[in-house]
C-alpha cells in the first residue's frame, strides 16, 4: 500500500515540475520572467531584506504579499 502511494506521489511531482516549466517558458517568451542573474550571489537572508520583501515578511495573505512585492501571480 505504501508502495503505490509513493509511486503516486512520486508520479505527481514529477508533473508539478514539468507544469512548472512549461509556465516558466511561457512567461519567458512573453518577457515576463527572467530568471535569477546568472552569477548572483544574493543568499536568503539579502534577498528578503531588501525594502520592498521586508513589507512582505508581516504575515499578509499570498494576493496582499503578491501586491506589496510587485509580483504578479495567477490563482
Amino acid at each position: 500500500m505504501i508502495s503505490i502511494l509513493a509511486t503516486v506521489s512520486e508520479m505527481e511531482k514529477s508533473q508539478i515540475r514539468e507544469r512548472q516549466l512549461k509556465g516558466i517558458k511561457i512567461a519567458k517568451l512573453k518577457g515576463v520572467y527572467n530568471g535569477r542573474q546568472k552569477g548572483t550571489i544574493e543568499g536568503v537572508h539579502a534577498f528578503l531584506d531588501k525594502p520592498k520583501n521586508r513589507k512582505v515578511k508581516k504575515g499578509f495573505k499570498l494576493s496582499e504579499a503578491a501586491k506589496l512585492a510587485g509580483v504578479h501571480i495567477k490563482l
